[in-house]
This record gives structure tokens, C-alpha cells and sequence, in this order.
């Protein structure tokens, strides 16, 4: 058979299956046929406190072996078999198992509360290792579950590392129970723990009082690991705190090139003013537009000796 010859022959198959998948998209928008139909079937719930057998695989983890993520009602399919919140290792795996049951037990708030209630009792028993911790502190987040989050962060008998993962939770939450721990974590020696803390204290919009404000302000010295700072100017603009106008323009000027853009956008997004990188157009907006006055602050220094091992000059 000719190359010709096979790609005719190939043709009315190709045709065929596109006319089908049209058929397929039409029905399904149109809702009609099974596709249109098909919802999750109610889940019955055990007697106690179990979950669902289908549930707890999301918790757990299940046994079904999977080819593709599209394979798992979890939506991950991990090393072959279906993943469950608590026996991934990547975040992002965690929040979208953590998002599927947070959909599954919408419609019935009893669900909601066992998924909760687990996740909880699993976080703060003795024998729960650290990494099972941190990852129901994920899934309690999803679930805006503050009050579990509360008792993990003021657990005495839990490791530190357990309270600080409840802390970004609340923080990001707009819990103020989670700000004076996220506010410490900024200062950490691990660089992504600080930018995890500085953005966490950006998502929780918490105005009111300086502990937030300072905490992301202090980190405003282009001396300081890059990602630190990063974090720190795009939290600012998230916060939505106008006391943070002013020294962003302060800053603007004396800002490294490959920061300003960053700076200008925050200062966009707090002023909803359309101004460029160009510092003395910002000082003539704020001459023009005062704003609450900013509390005092130090700026956090860079230390030389943690960073590449030399005495401080």
C-alpha cells in the first residue's frame, strides 16, 4: 500500500472519531444522554465516627493501582496506586486531595465534620509522625477549620515544627491566633520558611494592629536573599494595608533595578494609581494623597556570617 494510499484509508477513521467526540461535547453540554446525568452517588455513612471506605482511601490512600492522575477518584495517582492526603509527599498533591474531599462533603455537613474530626484526632495523637501532621494541617486548612488548627498550634505535647505549620494555616486563614509565630518564622534561617511566613502573612489581610505590617516591612533590605524580599514587597501589596505606601515609595528609590517592577506593581495594587517605576512620581502621588501613619520599624540585617560564613565587617 502506497503512503497515499494509507492516509486515505486512515481518513474516514479520523473523520469518524471527530464527528463522535463533537457528538460527545454536544451531548454533555446540553446535558443530555448519561454524560449530562452523571453525578457522585451519596455517600452512606458508617456508624461512630468512620468515614467512608471511599473517603478514608483519600485520607489514606488506596490500594487501586493507577496509570494516570484522571485514574484516581483523589485525582492523583501516586508510584501506581491511588494517593490519599496523608501518604503524599508534595504539596501540591496534598491540596488537590485535600480540594476533592473538600467538594465531596459539601452536600452533606456530617461528612464534613467526621473528615474534619479525623484529620484532627490524627494530628495531635502521640504516635503521629511529623510529616502525617503537617499534611492534616493542609487539609484542615481547606477546610477552614480554625478552631483544630487553634488546638494543634497550642498543643504543649507537639513538636515545634507542627505549631508553625498551624500557624501559616491560620495566618493565611486571617486568624490572628497564627500571626505572632508566622511573624517569627519570618526571621528563620531557613530562607523558604521566612518567604512561606512573609506570604502568609500577606494572605491574611489583617489590618488592624502593627505586628503584621512590621513583621513584612522589616524585610524591606535589598541586602537580604532575594526571595525574602520577593515575598515580603508581593505581601504588601496582598495585605491591602495603606500604612505600606509610604515606605514602598521610600523604598522604590533606592530599590534595585530587578526589584522595581515588583515595587511598582504592590504600590499599583494598593493605590489603584497608574503610575510607572519613576520614584518622584510616586512622592508627588503621596504628597497628594497622604496616608495613615506607618509604625516604627527596623529593618531586618543581613547577616554575613549565616549567609557565607564570614564575620560580620
Amino acid at each position: 500500500m502506497t503512503a497515499r494510499h494509507a492516509r486515505d484509508h486512515r481518513r474516514p477513521q479520523r473523520r469518524h472519531g471527530l464527528w463522535l467526540g463533537v457528538l460527545a461535547v454536544v451531548l454533555a453540554s446540553c446535558g443530555g444522554g448519561e454524560a449530562g446525568e452523571a453525578k457522585r452517588a451519596p455517600l452512606e455513612l458508617p456508624e461512630g465516627n468512620l468515614l467512608p471506605e471511599a473517603v478514608e482511601s483519600y485520607v489514606f490512600g488506596g490500594s487501586q493501582g493507577c496509570r494516570a492522575d484522571a485514574d484516581c477518584e483523589s485525582g492523583i495517582c501516586y508510584y501506581g496506586v491511588c494517593g490519599g492526603l496523608l501518604n503524599v509527599d508534595t504539596r501540591w498533591m496534598q491540596e488537590v486531595i485535600a480540594d476533592t474531599l473538600v467538594e465531596i462533603s459539601e452536600e452533606d455537613p456530617r461528612l464534613r465534620e467526621r473528615i474534619v474530626w479525623n484529620l484532627a484526632r490524627i494530628s495531635v495523637r502521640p504516635r503521629t509522625d511529623l510529616a502525617f501532621r503537617v499534611r492534616c494541617v493542609v487539609g484542615l486548612e481547606r477546610f477552614d477549620a480554625k478552631p483544630e488548627l487553634r488546638q494543634i498550634l497550642t498543643h504543649d505535647e507537639l513538636p515545634e515544627a507542627a505549631h508553625g505549620a498551624a500557624s501559616l494555616a491560620l495566618s493565611r486563614l486571617g486568624d490572628p491566633a497564627g500571626v505572632p509565630m508566622t511573624v517569627a518564622l519570618t526571621e528563620a534561617d531557613s530562607v523558604p520558611t521566612a518567604a512561606e511566613a512573609l506570604r502568609a502573612l500577606g494572605a491574611s489581610h489583617l489590618t488592624e494592629g502593627v505586628d503584621v505590617l512590621v513583621g513584612l516591612l522589616r524585610t524591606l533590605n535589598p541586602d537580604l536573599d532575594s526571595d525574602l524580599v520577593h515575598a515580603a514587597i508581593d505581601a504588601l501589596g496582598e495585605l491591602g494595608d495603606p500604612r505600606a505606601i509610604g515606605p514602598l515609595v521610600a523604598f522604590l528609590d533606592r530599590a534595585p533595578d530587578f526589584l522595581e517592577i515588583r515595587v511598582t506593581r504592590a504600590l499599583r495594587r494598593l493605590t489603584g494609581a497608574r503610575l510607572g517605576e519613576d520614584a518622584a512620581a510616586w512622592r508627588t502621588w503621596l504628597a497628594g494623597h497622604p496616608q495613615p501613619q506607618t509604625p516604627p520599624y527596623t529593618l531586618r540585617v543581613y547577616d554575613t556570617a549565616q549567609d557565607i560564613g564570614l564575620p560580620p565587617p
